[in-house]
């Protein structure tokens, strides 16, 4: 009886572990991201194997690969909201080493370059502006 509950409280701590580690990336700035993922990747003991392993089984996606795509997570919502930052920047920001390590983790994720992913949304912001505009013209008529 005594190992079943040592046994459940194990179980119940790892998967705290996936809900905290969820929250603590998630809290992180976006500067800091880059670091934690080269920390993650490093780690090398059991128990941080094995949280790992709970993780990536709860997630289906391994702590550094979850890191990763959070910060893609984060350069998409900034370069729809910032019309005028540049992808030197972002990239930056986002704690990347040089603004080509930025692109190719960002291609990874989405197949197309972060410039060129910028024109889209600039153009599809066009795009709802035209037709918004004519949308008023049609109304005075």
């Amino acid at each position: 009886m005594r190992q079943g509950t040592r046994k459940s409280t194990w179980l119940s701590e790892i998967e705290n572990f996936s809900e905290e580690a969820l929250i603590y990336i998630l809290s992180k700035k976006d500067d800091e991201l880059i670091d934690l993922k080269s920390m993650v990747a490093v780690a090398n003991n059991t128990t941080q194997i094995q949280k790992s392993r709970e993780f990536k089984n709860s997630q289906k996606l391994s702590i550094p690969s979850f890191i990763e795509r959070e910060i893609i997570h984060r350069a998409l919502f900034q370069l729809e909201k910032d019309k005028k930052v540049t992808v030197k920047k972002l990239a930056k920001k986002l704690g990347f080493r040089t603004t080509k390590d930025f692109e190719i983790t960002f291609e990874k994720y989405l197949l197309i370059k972060p410039s060129r992913y910028k024109e889209l949304v600039k153009m599809r912001a066009n795009h709802f502006y035209q037709k918004d505009l004519l949308h008023c013209h049609c109304s005075f008529l």
